[in-house]
């Protein structure tokens, strides 16, 4: 049985697990080239989808709303790469977050919790915490890898 601060119990089974969004999907796409020196010219393109979900235990209420820090609407992300590989090099030519998403991959929401309704109702209410922080996901970016294989 859960109990909130006040010793009274509190029913949180309506509540959604943390950080576990009902769907995800991923698609790729990869494309090699034999190049005459032997070396390949390799195409990635990949996309994930992942469904809206709760970033930190004490936002797990049944209702959540745009506004609220914890709760993460779905997003997609893209990512491609040009890549030329030898037997011992590779170099690389790449781009991340292509459709720019900006999402929070942490947030705490300090001291926040939540109590029963009353005495006699263990239905949840939320209680705000002292302040809330978070991490923002890394925006759009590119970028170049050069790899030796010995």
């Amino acid at each position: 049985t859960v109990v909130d601060p006040r010793g009274l119990p509190l029913d949180k089974s309506g509540f959604d697990l943390r950080r576990a969004p009902e769907l995800n999907y991923s698609v790729g796409a990869l494309y090699e080239i034999q190049l005459p020196n032997d070396a390949l010219l390799v195409t990635n393109v990949s996309y994930r989808w992942i469904d809206d979900y709760l970033n930190n235990a004490s936002a797990g209420g049944p209702k959540h709303y745009s506004d609220d820090p914890l709760y993460v609407p779905s997003f997609g992300m893209l990512d491609a790469s040009i890549n030329y590989e030898t037997e011992n090099w590779r170099l690389s030519v790449f781009g991340k977050n292509l459709t720019d998403e900006s999402y929070f991959v942490h947030v705490l929401d300090v001291a926040a919790g939540y109590s029963a309704t009353s005495a006699t109702n263990p239905d949840p209410v939320y209680v705000p915490g002292l302040w809330t922080f978070g991490t923002i996901n890394r925006p759009r970016y590119f970028g170049a890898e050069v790899q030796y294989k010995f």
